[in-house]
């Protein structure tokens, strides 16, 4: 199943879209799907609307989900709901 993260690297933060599977020695590791870019390339807002978006493709309303000034920490950011 594809999970978000981001990655630290020496210079920058990256967000990236990565699945678990098992090479051939059956050994469980990961791979990149997809990168979404560096996390300074994003404003606040935008990385609040598409955690947002993540979690209503999941088949849940974010209103409904959380209460009033939830806090939440999606791939090592935190989000504020209100």
């Amino acid at each position: 199943m594809p999970f978000l993260r981001v990655e630290k690297k020496k210079s920058d933060n990256y967000i990236r879209i990565l699945e678990s599977y098992r090479n051939d020695d059956g050994k469980s590791t990961h791979r990149i799907l997809y990168s979404l870019g560096k996390v300074e390339d994003y404003t606040p807002e935008q990385l609040r609307s598409l955690g947002i978006k993540l979690h209503e493709l999941g088949g849940d309303e974010v209103k409904k989900t959380f209460s009033r000034e939830k806090y939440v920490r999606l791939a090592g950011l935190i989000m504020v709901f209100k």
